[in-house]
């Protein structure tokens, strides 16, 4: 992620109030409910509302990559549900500081069950993960991010480690479903990019068209994308063997 550039390129591409919050969020008091973790939560809500009930109809056509965009639900669910903690928390602390810093030991105990509950559904999206394997990298994960990671850079830590984990499962799977470039060319490519986006371009408009969420509207975007290139390619099919 942009938040992992050497400090010097970091000031110069990405805009100061990205690099102090770890996000761009629009925050207006007498519009709390349009903050951009709320928005959020909305939209990753509605898209995995939207996501599954696609997935049940289609199924047919492409059971597959219908049981990949039903997998993925959790894991957005959850992450709308990480925003609305954001929020509830928010304004962030300054940057230098950590959780262990700034909360008392009820609340870090119920961040690190909160945090390793995130890990778990998200990881429940990608069925090559073992059962053990996604139980002990959810708290590992978990602890390491209340422990450890700056308040200002749990954005970038979640997604860095959330994305290499997929990766390295993904990748090390010896027989991978056709659709599998369909998904990372529509998914996982233009969700990097759009982080970038947010970063570079803050200040700017993303902050006024509603700042991170353009960031997790992309994620149920692409696999909505995803879920209808399947169902073309599979409908396709059917046709040219009834010609």
């Amino acid at each position: 992620m942009s938040s992992n550039l050497p400090g010097n390129v970091a000031n110069i591409l990405m805009d100061k109030n990205y690099l102090r919050e770890g996000f761009c969020v629009f925050d207006d008091p007498a519009l709390w409910f349009l903050n951009s973790h709320l928005l959020c939560l909305y939209v990753d809500t509605i898209g995995a509302a939207a996501l599954y009930y696609v997935a049940e109809r289609w199924e047919p056509f492409d059971r597959g990559a219908m049981k990949k965009v039903k997998e993925n639900t959790i894991g957005i669910l959850g992450h709308g549900f990480g925003h609305f903690f954001l929020f509830l928390n928010y304004p962030p602390p300054a940057s230098s500081s950590s959780y262990l810093e700034d909360f008392p030991p009820y609340q870090l105990f119920l961040l690190v069950v909160f945090s390793c509950v995130f890990f778990y559904m998200f990881f429940l999206s990608i069925s090559l993960i073992p059962p053990l394997h996604r139980s002990v990298l959810s708290v590992l994960y978990g602890l390491a991010l209340v422990t450890l990671i700056p308040i200002s850079l749990g954005f970038t830590f979640v997604q860095s480690v959330l994305l290499l984990t997929a990766a390295f499962y993904e990748t090390k799977e010896p027989n991978k479903e056709p659709h599998y470039n369909d998904f990372s060319c529509l998914v996982h490519l233009p969700v990097s990019l759009v982080g970038w986006v947010e970063g570079m371009g803050c200040e700017g408009f993303v902050r006024g068209i509603g700042g991170h969420v353009i960031y997790d509207a992309a994620i149920p975007l692409g696999i909505m994308m995803f879920a209808v290139k399947r169902r073309m390619v599979a409908t396709n099919a059917k046709k040219a063997k009834i010609q």
